[in-house]
């Protein structure tokens, strides 16, 4: 399956594993991708395709990056803490404060010899290739690794919106490329 991967496309998959090596990653996640897509190699086609820029990019990762060391809660879940009162960075400073940093993050494991690919990189792998089964695309572009984050419910698909990269954003880049293609 992976010879159906454009060249964007198969080099973020790659960038990302060495990533999760450089970064002594218990396992390959979708953060990587994303990082991978957003700041690889290949990243300078496929950002201005989707209106971003590679500050755009830093601010998307580091909105991922605070919401993973926030255990995962996103910004809106903040702000609904925030609505009943309750400062989640006030609470995460105590919990790392007493626990450490990086306590409400998620837990690291023994690295194993061969890395393995999270269940969340799997999802997204799937749902991109899904995806692009649906569209009639016979390779899988950067475009469709990077629609299978939206449409979800995480820190992702959140700071993707919140820079205007959605799937009908994502649509309309692919349908560009066909039409430049054809």
């Amino acid at each position: 399956m992976f010879e159906r991967f454009a060249a964007a496309a198969r080099a973020a998959v790659v960038d990302a594993h060495e990533r999760a090596r450089t970064d002594h990653a218990p396992e390959l996640t979708e953060d990587h991708l994303l990082a991978a897509l957003l700041q690889g190699p290949r990243s300078a086609q496929l950002l201005p395709a989707v209106h971003l820029d590679a500050d755009d990019a830093g601010q998307i990762l580091a909105e991922v990056a605070t919401a993973r060391r926030r255990g995962g809660l996103s910004t809106a879940d903040a702000e609904a803490l925030a609505g009943l009162g309750i400062d989640l960075d006030e609470v995460l400073s105590a919990v790392e404060r007493r626990l450490g940093a990086g306590a409400l993050a998620p837990s690291a494991t023994p690295r194993r010899r061969r890395l393995r690919a999270s269940r969340g990189f799997q999802q997204v792998l799937g749902t991109s290739v899904r995806r692009a089964r649906a569209l009639g695309d016979r390779e899988l572009r950067a475009e469709h690794l990077l629609l299978a984050f939206t449409g979800r419910r995480d820190p992702i698909a959140e700071a993707l919106a919140g820079r205007g990269v959605t799937a009908a954003t994502l649509l309309e880049a692919l349908e560009r490329r066909r039409r430049g293609a054809a």
